[in-house]
């Protein structure tokens, strides 16, 4: 199984995304706020498009050695596809928003914090799911090339 996909990686994870946006908040102030709100909505539904890929596909996930066979793996259904997807979208979303709403100076910055709190908010929903990852015996449909 891929390192993405145990426990400890993400646990480390997921507390540098809750530190960086929690640093930016306070050097900032409420000024990336929105930022951060609008990356925790793409987050959440991102998350829960990750939940059900890893739920349905573990036996395919406990294969993976490499970041591209998770990759694969992520992209051989629809949620997978539209989780990936999510990803660009936020990004140029809250690229957008920063861009438009935010100080040209802030406005990196307000992209980042926003991107770290979508990434938080998309772990923390799928890591429950990661133990049965880990615990599915390896399928014995497609091996993972």
């Amino acid at each position: 199984m891929h390192k993405s996909l145990t426990r400890k990686t993400n646990r480390t994870l997921i507390a540098i995304y809750s530190a960086g946006v929690a640093v930016l908040m306070i050097v900032t102030g409420d000024v990336i706020f929105l930022a951060c709100l609008v990356g925790a909505a793409f987050g959440i539904i991102a998350g829960v498009l990750q939940r059900r890929v890893l739920q349905t596909h573990a036996a395919e996930f406990i294969q993976t050695t490499t970041a591209m066979d998770v990759r694969r793996v992520m992209t051989s259904s629809r949620a997978g596809t539209a989780a990936i997807s999510l990803t660009w979208i936020s990004g140029a979303t809250l690229l957008i928003l920063a861009l438009v709403f935010g100080k040209l100076t802030l406005a990196w910055l307000s992209w980042f914090a926003g991107f770290l709190a979508f990434m938080l908010f998309r772990d923390l929903i799928a890591y429950s799911t990661l133990p049965a990852v880990a615990e599915a015996p390896p399928s014995k449909r497609a091996r993972i090339p």
